[in-house]
């Protein structure tokens, strides 16, 4: 079992294959899988049942809830070889820019809300009056009108500062007053 005969030789069964040794299969090739399936093994099958899991291409993954289906991996994650049952996570602060993707390669700087890349590939947090609310593969925005960003996060300009040309009066931001500038 496990075994086929291949121009006349006995050869064990590679994966894709089977034979179970019977009286029917005994002298004849190993038997190919049903299509979109393959063996768990790597070689030495000896039933049909051992054709058990999807051959997904690269980029894809076996979905043990859903027999029937190769599905790709999702954004994030990465899958370079076949007949894998799940994917790679890319790195910390990295992610793909799409679903299906096959390489490491593909897994670029994705830094987190209130951070940003500093152009070498490494987040660091948004500058004072600056920030990103999601994690994206963005740069910071500037903050607006007379709120900043909080220096603990820099995830929204939530900080009440007065912007330029205004002042503090009462917790309020008002104009400064003719013959005076901030």
């Amino acid at each position: 079992a496990g075994y086929g005969l291949t121009n006349g030789e006995c050869q064990v069964c590679a994966q894709g294959t089977w034979n179970n040794g019977n009286q029917t299969l005994r002298f004849e090739p190993c038997q190919t899988c049903p299509e979109g399936f393959t063996t768990e093994v790597e070689e030495g099958a000896t039933d049909a049942q051992n054709c058990s899991i999807r051959d997904c291409r690269p980029g894809n993954f076996f979905d043990a809830d859903d027999a029937d289906a190769c599905k790709e991996c999702p954004e994030g994650f990465y899958q370079p070889l076949r007949r894998q049952k799940f994917c790679e996570k890319c790195p910390n602060d990295t992610s793909t820019i799409g679903t299906g993707s096959t390489s490491i390669e593909e897994c670029t700087i994705k830094c987190s809300a209130g951070k940003e890349d500093d152009g070498s590939e490494k987040c660091v947090s948004c500058p004072d009056d600056k920030f990103k609310a999601e994690s994206s593969f963005g740069k910071c925005e500037p903050c607006t009108g007379d709120l900043t960003s909080s220096a603990a996060n820099r995830t929204a300009c939530t900080v009440r500062f007065c912007d330029v040309g205004r002042e503090d009066k009462n917790g309020d931001c008002v104009d400064c007053p003719i013959g005076y500038y901030k």
